[in-house]
């Protein structure tokens, strides 16, 4: 079993941002679409989302901001849940949490945000997940 502490430094707000994430093992970036934001990291809705600790690359454009506002960070994966069927409605993704996120970036996200509401991926986070709940 995997532990982890899911402590939130600040609410998430629901939005729908398209995202491009990149690890070493893809010749490409791959779309990807946030659902969920917080100036400490996303959830990404997917059927196939990569195991918890994997490091990423991602770029996205935070709400309300134009293109040249495209923000580009290291992510780690702390959360990963692997699509399930419930009521004909198949559910997955995983939570990145930013790690070389700037000042000034942090604080354009934040005033991104305001007003946004907030959101709820409804996966509650679990205590510990078995390390094969995890794809690869």
């Amino acid at each position: 079993m995997i532990e982890f502490n899911y402590a939130r430094r600040s609410d998430r707000r629901a939005t729908d941002v398209p995202c491009e994430l990149v690890r070493r093992t893809w010749d490409e970036p791959i779309r990807h679409q946030v659902t969920e934001m917080s100036p400490h990291g996303v959830w990404i809705q997917t059927s196939f989302p990569l195991a918890v600790g994997e490091q990423v690359v991602l770029s996205f454009t935070p709400p309300k901001r134009s293109h040249r506002h495209e923000l580009t960070v290291f992510a780690q994966v702390i959360r990963s849940v692997r699509a399930r069927e419930s009521d004909g409605v198949r559910s997955g993704g995983m939570a990145l949490q930013f790690v070389d996120l700037g000042k000034t970036e942090r604080r354009t996200l934040q005033q991104s945000l305001r007003g946004l509401p907030t959101g709820r991926t409804g996966n509650g986070p679990p205590k510990a997940l078995p390390a094969h709940d995890h794809l690869h």
